[in-house]
């Protein structure tokens, strides 16, 4: 695989030290009792937290930006074990595959603290040491107010978001656990579609060799798919579609209205635009096929369904997952659009068949409102200015400190003190 050599957010260390150096004690690092492989060593994301959303929504199943994930790195000793530190790792990137060549891979961020141990050897033949037994080291880490590309896995391009710990012993192979990988989905809201040009109030089909003309409107163009009412998930957006017969003048009789079949579909466009690909992906997302007969019904609405029983977690990427709009990635784009097609069958004079097709862009949003804590109503995305030229802790993921567990003993009483029993 191949990396990128422009990294958006640089790797760091911001605590030299481990947050744990309580009695850190040092042995012969060449003595081999200490070189036995851990029994279990695994890290675990123990809880996602978004209390940007309000208290119902405060414990979710994927990151989102503002969130806070807690998780714990547990090594479980069969014997003492050496090693210069603990250290945990957390970063994203993008990856284009590229066949049988090399992947190419850019990133996103990458930033990693030491949980044991010390950065740098204090000296040359000693390492730290655990003893026997099951240890557990807590990590919390804060995701900025920065939207970052979704998570998703495709044929032509992924973006994934992973944690995982490596125990370092410098001149020997360390021993890393399993990646663990996030589920992450940018907040968009439709403030940030303003962008895309408006549609008009209405697009007209006039009809060959004839008086009639064929409307057709879409009361709206952004589309809101997991839109938050009252911290209940409704994914069941709509788009209302109305068309209208006009006829400059009466009709001789209805026998001479056209009959008009009309074919809705969503339809998501994946574009990799890269140096070292450029490809297109479409996939049609919600298709409805129906029938007009103007004789009966001069005007004829129906609504087509964006995404019914849409999942909470947009990562993979299939059929039923409507990830919203995507225009900022560094390498990919996700881009809706209305295809409306008409087969109109006149029965002026000759038999005739007509066939109309009309695309309309269409903006996918996955949330109503921004953020609660966030300063800006359409949050930057990773790959602005002010994202990648801020030396800020703001735009960056950074950890934090755990929250201390505390242990409540009862309360002692002196008249009947706790009773203590020796087997011996």
């Amino acid at each position: 695989m191949t990396d990128s050599s422009l990294s958006l957010t640089p790797p760091n260390d911001d605590y030299e030290d481990s947050q744990f150096q309580d009695d850190l004690l040092l042995v012969n690092k060449f003595d081999k009792s200490y070189h036995r492989a851990p029994k279990r060593f695994v890290i675990n994301v123990d809880s996602i937290n978004d209390e940007t959303q309000g208290p119902q929504q405060s414990i979710i199943s994927y990151a989102c930006p503002g969130s806070t994930i807690e998780g714990t790195v547990t090594v479980d000793l069969g014997a003492p074990f050496s090693a210069l530190h603990l250290r945990l790792f957390f970063f994203a990137d993008e990856i284009i595959k590229n066949g049988k060549n090399p992947d190419y891979k850019t990133s996103m961020f990458s930033i990693h603290r030491i949980l044991w141990g010390r950065s740098k050897e204090e000296s040359k033949d000693q390492w730290h040491w655990m003893d026997t037994g099951v240890h557990s080291f807590p990590f919390v880490v804060q995701l900025p107010f920065v939207n970052y590309s979704p998570s998703l896995s495709h044929s032509m391009v992924s973006s994934r978001f992973s944690v995982f710990a490596s125990l370092e012993r410098p001149g020997m192979l360390p021993f890393h656990t399993q990646h663990k990988f996030i589920q992450f989905t940018p907040t968009i809201i439709p403030a940030c579609g303003s962008h895309y040009p408006p549609w008009s109030d209405a697009f007209d089909m006039k009809l060959k060799q004839t008086s009639f003309t064929i409307q057709a409107s879409v009361e709206k163009r952004v589309v809101v798919a997991n839109q938050l009412e009252k911290s209940v998930l409704n994914p069941n957006a709509v788009l209302p579609i109305r068309v209208a017969m006009l006829s400059k003048s009466p009709p001789s009789s209805l026998e001479t209205l056209p009959c008009i079949m009309l074919e809705a579909s969503l339809k998501r466009d994946i574009q990799v635009a890269h140096i070292t690909r450029d490809h297109h992906d479409t996939q049609t997302i919600s298709q409805k096929v129906v029938s007009w007969d103007p004789c009966n019904q001069p005007t004829f609405s129906f609504f087509l369904s964006v995404a019914m029983n849409t999942p909470t977690l947009p990562a993979p990427l299939g059929r039923a997952d409507l990830i919203p709009t995507i225009d900022y990635s560094s390498m990919f784009n996700i881009r809706y659009s209305l295809h409306l097609i008409f087969k109109i069958k006149s029965f002026t004079g000759l038999v005739t068949t007509q066939r109309h097709h009309a695309v309309l862009p269409v903006f996918v949003a996955n949330h109503a409102r921004p953020p609660k804590l966030s300063s800006t109503s359409c949050l930057l995305p990773f790959t602005h200015s002010d994202v990648t030229q801020s030396s800020s802790s703001e735009h960056r993921p950074q950890f934090v400190s755990p929250t201390p567990t505390t242990v409540y003993l009862p309360a002692y009483d002196e008249d009947v003190p706790p009773c203590y029993h020796s087997t011996v």
